[in-house]
């Protein structure tokens, strides 16, 4: 199963990663710009099985 947090927030009519970030901030989560550029966009490594 994959988690798509841009369908998440869509679905509680989030539309931008800072809008996200603004409101985990107002409960006390910060998150770097960096790392909601990455959560928000997905995952930026890959694993290689053998």
């Amino acid at each position: 199963m994959k988690w798509n947090l841009r369908l998440a927030a869509a679905h509680r009519g989030i539309w931008k990663a800072s809008e996200l970030q603004r409101m985990l901030a107002e409960r006390g989560l910060v998150v770097s710009a960096g790392k909601m550029s990455g959560l928000w966009s997905g995952p930026t490594c890959q694993h290689q099985t053998r």
